[in-house]
């Protein structure tokens, strides 16, 4: 979030020239107060808090120390357990930034399930039960199109499109469906 007389986004989520636009508009910029969470780009954008620091030292601003909240009351336990153990897996097979880090969390929950060989009437029946808390996302927009005819629903995102929507029940609806990503997801189960 950021405050400023009335705008608000998040920190991540902030192109150069936007920044430059958000330090011109407060009469104080030492009042401005920047959150975001470099978890949650959904591009590998080159965030980096470094980034809006380097902004405060230009307009001769003493930099603020960056806080970081460690407890996720945003995800269930078992979400932020999946997200601890993927930066684990990060951290074995390549490096973390200096920002990615372990979250804690306050409420358990049902862990995340792999479904294999779902079939179209499976997922349908899902759908009819769970009505509007629950959403399917998909990597790219024809997949998302071939969805929403086959389940005859419009609560199938693209990646893109479901940032910053929340559900109690999300698929993730072939992912790893390619060569690369295979790969990645093998990594994974292992």
């Amino acid at each position: 979030l950021v405050a400023i007389d009335g705008p608000a986004g998040t920190a991540q989520d902030f192109t150069d020239l936007q920044l430059q636009l958000i330090f011109k508009l407060p009469r104080d910029p030492r009042q401005m107060l920047f959150a975001g969470d470099i978890k949650q780009t959904i591009n590998p954008s080159g965030f980096r808090w470094e980034t809006i620091k380097q902004y405060f030292y230009q307009h001769r601003i003493e930099t603020p120390e960056i806080q970081k909240l460690s407890i996720n009351f945003r995800n269930t336990g078992e979400i932020v357990k999946l997200a601890n153990a993927l930066l684990d897996l990060k951290r074995r097979v390549s490096m973390l930034h200096r920002y990615e880090y372990k979250e804690q969390w306050r409420f358990s929950g049902i862990p995340p399930k792999l479904l294999v060989g779902i079939d179209f009437s499976s997922i349908r029946t899902i759908l009819h039960h769970t009505a509007v808390k629950q959403t399917i996302i998909t990597r790219d927009q024809a997949e998302k199109n071939k969805l929403q005819k086959l389940l005859n629903t419009k609560l199938v995102f693209t990646i893109n499109e479901a940032k910053g929507l929340e559900f109690d029940t999300v698929f993730l609806y072939n992912f790893c469906t390619d060569r690369n990503t295979n790969r990645i997801w093998q990594t994974i189960l292992n």
